[in-house]
């Protein structure tokens, strides 16, 4: 369901994703996972053409990522 709300480019905010998590994880998810905005602007500026994709390698904590443009 979150899923295609995000391919729609439906609004999704931070809670919404958080709640197909585990309580635990939920508890973390401010301090570790980056924010649904920040992710839609990096998806956007990496992104933009209709068809690219980007593969995020992770990095440190969640914190921050890498990001690479896989195709365009």
């Amino acid at each position: 369901m979150i899923f295609e709300r995000l391919k729609s480019g439906a609004k999704v905010d931070d809670d919404d994703f958080d709640a197909m998590y585990a309580g635990s994880l939920r508890a973390i998810s401010q301090f570790h996972f980056t924010p649904m905005e920040v992710a839609r602007m990096a998806a956007q500026y990496l992104a933009g053409k209709p068809g690219a994709r980007v593969l995020d390698i992770g990095f440190d904590d969640g914190t921050s990522c890498q990001y690479k443009i896989i195709k365009e």
